[in-house]
């Protein structure tokens, strides 16, 4: 979900035959109910196959056909139906806060995606439409059902704080534990954090050279990840870590700490976002929902 307001990033969902995953289910069945309104198979499988072609485009085949991914073909079930069931969590909250969006803006909204995304050409259109088992009408659709939710997302946190408690943060990314230990004995010889980041980030066999090293800005400590924790009580000028990532090791230094740190844009609609879906997971259980495929 990361878009600005300005120009909302547009997040096409769709999908293949539910057969292709080996459940089939009666077409006459709806694929969901929530709170009395049916989520339809046909806009189930539509969503599934978006689903099923983001994941072969990331692990380059169809994890419901291969063997082993039995746990990944299931999650990927599990996504399209919960995104279809958070479209009607959503378009309820907004009928009861009488949240409409203008057509004014669904159409100004559609003229930016079919410029940027499709470069004014139908033609491009139709072919991006049509490998997921869509119409050109369906991608419009989701236009609305976006614009949508982030009218509900704005609502729903327009009293949110703009301050938050934030860290300053500096860092270092080595690919090896010798690494580590070569950047942990510069600092031991008197060279600072910031001396041996722009070090590294000058050699172009370095991982720095390619990721970036040094300051890392004002991060509020709501999105410190998990694993990083240490930095939430380390002192000023302190290093922690090494952190384990995908194929690397992070060093960060604390360089600063902000009780009442203005928030930037971006930083606001990722606070927004979270609060959405933290909003519709506790709706999902509080909700009447009836899920008619096996996830």
């Amino acid at each position: 979900m990361s878009r600005s307001f300005a120009a909302l990033t547009f997040v096409l969902f769709a999908a293949v035959a539910l057969s292709a995953c080996g459940n089939p289910v009666s077409a006459q069945n709806p694929a969901a109910t929530v709170n009395g309104t049916d989520v339809s198979m046909a806009a189930y499988n539509k969503e599934l196959r978006f689903e099923l072609n983001q994941q072969e485009d990331k692990l380059g085949l169809n994890p419901c056909r291969a063997k082993g991914l039995g746990p990944v073909c299931d999650q990927v079930k599990k996504t399209a139906l919960d995104t279809l069931i958070d479209v009607v969590l959503v378009r309820d909250y907004a009928v009861k806060h009488h949240l409409v969006v203008p057509q004014s803006s669904i159409d100004r909204q559609w003229a930016i995606i079919y410029k940027q995304d499709f470069h004014n050409q139908h033609a491009v259109l139709v072919a991006y439409a049509k490998r997921f088992g869509w119409t050109p009408a369906d991608v419009k659709r989701k236009t609305a059902e976006q614009l949508q939710q982030d009218a509900v997302m704005v609502q729903m946190t327009k009293n949110m704080p703009v301050h938050a408690p934030a860290v300053r943060l500096s860092k270092i990314d080595v690919k090896t534990q010798a690494d580590v230990s070569a950047v942990k004995a510069a600092l031991a010889h008197g060279q600072s954090f910031t001396q041996v980041a722009a070090t590294l980030s000058r050699d172009k066999k370095s991982l720095c050279s390619q990721v970036g090293c040094g300051d890392t800005g004002w991060l509020p400590t709501a999105f410190v990840p998990p694993g990083d924790k240490a930095v939430l009580t380390a002192r000023i000028g302190q290093v922690v870590g090494p952190f384990a990532g995908q194929q690397l090791y992070e060093l960060i230094q604390v360089t600063g700490r902000n009780p009442h740190y203005a928030l930037t844009a971006q930083q606001i609609l990722r606070f927004r976002q979270q609060k959405l879906v933290t909003w519709l997971s506790k709706q999902e259980k509080r909700s009447s929902i009836q899920r008619n495929v096996s996830v």
